[in-house]
Formats: structure tokens, C-alpha cells, sequence
């Protein structure tokens, strides 16, 4: 049996059909990247404020026991293995580190850096005052440390560092 060919018989797509399904998968995949680098962002930005409320939890619960915020992070307690608190405020520069200073009339200055680059001060006011939190987030250009998040006139307490709160009394 022969068999025989259409001569005018497509095979395949042409050319145009070709290059809009090729403009179509470019344009679906530039709007998928960009929304989940958007959300991935997002997610950073909100671990590194939980790290930040760690530290001002656990140093509102030093704060009850000995009357003042410490500026010490080994006072601080269970905070896990993945969090690193600065000292001194010594300047926040990924996520996972949270640097807090404490001012001379008592507040808390928390900051952490997320990994998008911004910036999170946390000015928490003393526990007997109710504890009020002001929050500011700036982008990744000045320091982010405790020391800038404490209020402009408010001296950070100078103390030895590693030490602890409990050295002082």
C-alpha cells in the first residue's frame, strides 16, 4: 500500500504562532518572579520583628524582676539558638541579630535589620509606664541599632560589656 503525502500539509507551528506563545510564558513568568519576590521580602521582614519582639519580651520579663531593662544579652533568656542580640548598639546587619541599648531615663532602643535592608527601630518606654512601643522602619542607609532607636536626646547607659544586670545591684 503506498501511501501519500498532503502537499500542502502543516506540520508543526508557524513562525507568529511560536513567538506569541513564547511572549505569553515571559510575560507570566516576569509577573510570577516578581510577586514572589515580593512576598519573600515580606517574610523577611516579618521574622526579623519577630526577633525583635523576642528580645523585648524577655527583657520586659528582666525589666519586672529587677526593675529596669538590661543592656545585657545574656540576661536574656530562651531566646534560641538562631537569634543573636548586640550590645552596646553595636549596629543590626541581618535579620537573625537584634541590637538593643537602654536610654538613661529607662527606655528600650530594640533595631533589627531585615533581609530586604530596612531598617526596624523599637522604642519600648519602662514596664511600670505600661510598656508603650513606638515602632519606626527606615531603609538600609543609617545604622540600625539600639543606640538610633532610643529617642534623639536619650543617652544610651554606658556599662562594661558581657556583663549583667545583676553585676550592678
Amino acid at each position: 500500500m503506498k501511501h501519500y503525502r498532503r502537499r500542502n500539509s502543516k506540520r508543526g507551528f508557524s513562525m507568529m504562532e511560536l513567538a506569541i506563545s513564547l511572549t505569553i510564558v515571559t510575560v507570566l513568568s516576569a509577573v510570577a518572579i516578581g510577586g514572589y519576590a515580593k512576598v519573600m521580602d515580606a517574610n523577611g521582614d516579618v521574622q526579623s520583628s519577630s526577633y525583635a519582639d523576642r528580645v523585648i519580651f524577655a527583657n520586659q520579663t528582666v525589666f519586672r524582676g529587677w526593675g529596669s531593662y538590661t543592656p545585657y544579652g545574656q540576661d536574656l533568656k530562651d531566646l534560641g539558638p538562631d537569634l543573636t542580640v548586640l550590645e552596646n548598639g553595636k549596629a543590626s546587619t541581618t535579620s537573625s541579630e537584634v541590637s538593643i541599648a537602654v536610654g538613661e531615663s529607662g527606655n528600650l532602643g530594640v533595631a533589627t535589620r531585615s533581609d530586604s535592608g530596612t531598617c526596624t527601630y523599637l522604642l519600648v518606654g519602662p514596664v511600670a509606664g505600661g510598656g508603650d512601643k513606638k515602632v519606626v522602619t527606615r531603609p538600609g542607609t543609617t545604622p540600625c541599632s539600639g543606640v538610633e532607636a532610643l529617642d534623639p536626646g536619650d543617652t544610651s547607659v554606658t556599662y562594661t560589656l558581657g556583663g549583667s544586670i545583676k553585676d550592678q545591684s
